[in-house]
């Protein structure tokens, strides 16, 4: 009986570990723009934290079986468990509030590396996100690390596309529309330049 229930739990994480990252694959939307290497790294990260779980609860639940077919009280153990969970649970919290908070971060895509985001409050390039925290790098060079817990609203900068808005000061004696028309002719060189088209 212990040997089947070995192999019984060995079939399950084998079919959980193949299973769960297509399951996922197919379940999560496509990430914006041309990026399957992003969109395969979000299937990843997520996969990972579901096999991570699933594999503790099989080996749990084996091991409880086999104390059962050796004619071991779980009863003791049990309670153990329970109490010790309980306590690391209470001193984990917030741990657990950042996994949980950067799980669903990473599957709704609310940021990835290399994008402009505000978060709590900081305004940075992306460098560093997984799902216990998210780095950005500010205009001044500054790092910060902000845990996925404590990002309630985030602002994209560049998602999909982003906006300069250019205030330009011209004399009270102008013509307004001819300002507006050299602005314009400016806009459509720099869009027609080699070097800066493909940039706008």
């Amino acid at each position: 009986k212990t040997l089947l229930i070995i192999v019984v739990a060995l079939v399950v994480l084998f079919i959980v570990r193949r299973l769960v990252p297509r399951l996922i694959k197919m379940r999560l939307p496509k990430i914006r723009g041309k990026a399957p290497e992003q969109n395969e790294q979000r299937v990843g990260t997520v996969s990972r934290v579901i096999i991570r779980a699933a594999n503790v609860i099989v080996l749990v639940v084996a091991l409880m079986m086999i104390l059962d077919v050796l004619g071991i009280d779980t009863t003791p153990v049990l309670a153990t468990v329970g109490v010790a969970s309980l306590a690391i649970g209470f001193a984990a919290q917030n741990i657990i509030r950042d996994y949980m908070h950067g799980m669903f971060i990473v599957m709704e895509d609310w940021y990835r590396e290399g994008d402009v985001a505000t978060c709590d409050g900081t305004v940075g390039v992306v460098q560093e996100l997984n799902l216990r925290r998210t780095i950005l790098r500010d205009i001044d060079g500054k790092m910060h690390v902000i845990p996925n817990s404590k990002i309630d609203r985030v602002s994209n900068w560049g998602r999909d596309w982003s906006r300069i808005n250019l205030d330009i000061s011209v004399g009270y004696n102008e013509n307004l529309d001819r300002c507006i028309s050299v602005i314009n002719e400016v806009c459509k060189e720099l869009k027609s330049d080699e070097k800066w088209g493909d940039k706008m």
